[in-house]
């Protein structure tokens, strides 16, 4: 949690939406830091700007799952996907990546409730090599409606919705997420059997 507090304390100095953006950045690649509580400070002190600050944050989770993604292509690049199916993995791997090259980004939308999800599928994606263009106007939607939930619920809220924020905003949102991603994997199986 110390990452986390260096953020907060850089928040307080100077330049709030930058270091947002970096917080939310580090948390997309797996970083101990909880961008939503950050998230929550900022907008209930800067009320005149609440989307402004949004916006940095799913920015910088955006660009950072971009990075992932790009890992997960230089990982397919350098022949992981060859691996795994020596592994005898080569079956499964073609079913997923036929589906994936479809729906990719219904599953993006779906995962980028939440932090966890959104981070492996952006690494699955690139390793298996679906489309970016796609995939970029889903994960900010996907991101925008984790942080923009947040940010206009204590925009309308205010304090009141502060400590029930903090402590389970968090996991339920893993939990919608989740929740999606297993209905869309659902509908696909059903499409496909």
């Amino acid at each position: 949690m110390q990452l986390h507090q260096r953020f907060a304390a850089s928040m307080a100095a100077s330049q709030p939406e930058a270091t947002l953006a970096l917080a939310a950045a580090a948390e997309t690649v797996g970083a101990s830091v909880r961008t939503d509580l950050l998230l929550t400070d900022s907008v209930l002190l800067q009320a005149q700007a609440p989307w402004r600050i949004t916006l940095m944050a799913v920015l910088g989770s955006v660009l950072a799952g971009g990075a992932l993604y790009v890992l997960g292509a230089l990982l397919g690049g350098l022949g992981a996907l060859p691996l795994l199916a020596n592994l005898g993995l080569g079956p499964l791997i073609g079913n997923i990546q036929a589906g994936m090259h479809s729906y990719a980004p219904l599953l993006v939308l779906a995962a980028g409730v939440a932090t966890a999800p959104f981070a492996a599928l952006m690494l699955l994606t690139g390793l298996l090599g679906a489309a970016p263009l796609w995939l970029l106007p889903v994960a900010v939607l996907a991101r925008g409606v984790r942080y923009g939930l947040l940010a206009w619920l204590l925009w309308r809220g205010g304090t009141r919705f502060r400590d029930w924020l903090a402590r389970y905003y968090h996991g339920l949102t893993l939990v919608v997420a989740l929740g999606l991603l297993l209905l869309a994997v659902s509908l696909l199986l059903l499409k496909y059997l």
